[in-house]
Protein backbone atom coordinates (compact mmCIF):
# COMPACT_ATOMS: atom_id res chain seq x y z
CA UNK A 1 0.00 0.00 0.00
CA UNK A 2 1.04 3.69 -0.92
CA UNK A 3 0.32 6.06 1.59
CA UNK A 4 0.10 9.93 0.56
CA UNK A 5 -0.01 12.37 3.11
CA UNK A 6 -3.23 14.60 2.59
CA UNK A 7 -2.71 17.27 5.39
CA UNK A 8 -2.11 17.67 9.27
CA UNK A 9 -3.51 19.51 11.79
CA UNK A 10 -2.26 20.86 15.26
CA UNK A 11 -4.64 20.97 18.40
CA UNK A 12 -3.54 20.69 22.43
CA UNK A 13 0.18 19.66 21.82
CA UNK A 14 -1.45 16.67 19.23
CA UNK A 15 -0.45 16.76 15.57
CA UNK A 16 -2.66 14.62 13.77
CA UNK A 17 -1.31 13.51 10.34
CA UNK A 18 -4.20 12.08 7.72
CA UNK A 19 -3.26 9.98 5.22
CA UNK A 20 -4.96 8.39 2.23
CA UNK A 21 -3.70 4.96 1.25
CA UNK A 22 -4.02 3.28 -1.84
CA UNK A 23 -3.72 -0.22 -2.30
CA UNK A 24 -2.20 -1.95 -5.47
CA UNK A 25 -5.95 -2.60 -6.35
CA UNK A 26 -6.33 1.18 -6.40
CA UNK A 27 -8.50 0.77 -3.35
CA UNK A 28 -8.49 3.97 -1.12
CA UNK A 29 -8.21 3.63 3.02
CA UNK A 30 -8.00 6.67 5.33
CA UNK A 31 -5.83 6.89 7.69
CA UNK A 32 -4.74 9.45 10.74
CA UNK A 33 -1.72 9.21 12.89
CA UNK A 34 -1.00 11.43 16.35
CA UNK A 35 1.90 12.47 17.74
CA UNK A 36 2.36 13.92 21.38
CA UNK A 37 4.54 17.06 20.25
CA UNK A 38 5.58 17.21 23.64
CA UNK A 39 8.18 14.14 23.98
CA UNK A 40 9.39 15.02 20.84
CA UNK A 41 12.35 17.20 22.19
CA UNK A 42 12.92 13.83 24.74
CA UNK A 43 13.80 11.85 21.68
CA UNK A 44 15.43 14.44 19.26
CA UNK A 45 12.82 14.23 16.80
CA UNK A 46 11.70 17.54 15.32
CA UNK A 47 8.63 18.58 13.72
CA UNK A 48 9.70 18.48 10.16
CA UNK A 49 10.70 14.96 10.25
CA UNK A 50 7.36 13.81 11.62
CA UNK A 51 5.08 12.93 7.90
CA UNK A 52 8.32 10.99 6.66
CA UNK A 53 8.32 8.97 10.27
CA UNK A 54 4.47 8.36 10.09
CA UNK A 55 4.73 7.39 6.46
CA UNK A 56 7.25 4.94 7.64
CA UNK A 57 4.96 3.38 10.86
CA UNK A 58 2.08 3.03 8.25
CA UNK A 59 4.39 0.83 6.16
CA UNK A 60 5.79 -0.97 8.85
CA UNK A 61 2.10 -1.79 10.45
CA UNK A 62 0.63 -2.92 6.41
CA UNK A 63 -3.29 -2.41 7.73
CA UNK A 64 -5.13 -2.53 4.63
CA UNK A 65 -8.84 -1.34 4.06
CA UNK A 66 -11.25 0.87 5.85
CA UNK A 67 -10.64 3.84 7.58
CA UNK A 68 -8.07 3.50 10.97
CA UNK A 69 -6.77 5.97 13.43
CA UNK A 70 -3.54 5.20 15.19
CA UNK A 71 -1.07 6.53 17.77
CA UNK A 72 2.56 7.44 17.10
CA UNK A 73 3.73 6.77 20.42
CA UNK A 74 6.42 7.27 23.04
CA UNK A 75 7.37 3.58 23.07
CA UNK A 76 7.54 3.62 18.86
CA UNK A 77 10.03 7.02 19.30
CA UNK A 78 11.92 5.32 21.68
CA UNK A 79 12.53 2.37 19.56
CA UNK A 80 13.49 4.97 16.77
CA UNK A 81 16.10 6.71 19.23
CA UNK A 82 17.44 3.35 19.57
CA UNK A 83 17.69 2.34 16.19
CA UNK A 84 19.41 6.14 15.75
CA UNK A 85 22.35 5.58 18.14
CA UNK A 86 22.81 2.00 17.19
CA UNK A 87 23.56 3.61 13.30
CA UNK A 88 25.57 6.63 14.77
CA UNK A 89 27.43 3.66 16.65
CA UNK A 90 27.82 1.82 13.51
CA UNK A 91 29.12 5.13 11.31
CA UNK A 92 31.72 5.81 14.36
CA UNK A 93 33.08 1.99 14.00
CA UNK A 94 32.96 2.42 9.97
CA UNK A 95 34.41 5.62 9.81
CA UNK A 96 35.98 6.23 12.68
CA UNK A 97 34.45 8.99 14.05
CA UNK A 98 34.57 11.04 10.96
CA UNK A 99 31.38 12.23 10.85
CA UNK A 100 32.05 13.86 7.45
CA UNK A 101 33.36 10.70 5.97
CA UNK A 102 29.74 9.30 6.49
CA UNK A 103 27.88 7.48 4.04
CA UNK A 104 25.02 10.48 4.41
CA UNK A 105 27.59 13.44 3.36
CA UNK A 106 29.51 10.67 0.81
CA UNK A 107 27.34 8.38 -1.16
CA UNK A 108 31.17 6.44 -2.20
CA UNK A 109 31.87 6.26 1.33
CA UNK A 110 31.99 2.63 0.95
CA UNK A 111 35.49 3.25 -0.86
CA UNK A 112 37.10 5.48 1.86
CA UNK A 113 39.41 3.59 3.69
CA UNK A 114 39.91 4.61 7.83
Amino acid sequence: MEYLLEHYRHTAGVRVFLFNGVSPDRSHSQFTVSVDTALLGRYTISLQELPLLCRRFLENRAITGGSHSLTFAEADMAHLATEREALNAANKRKFGGRPWLTAKHNPVGANIKG
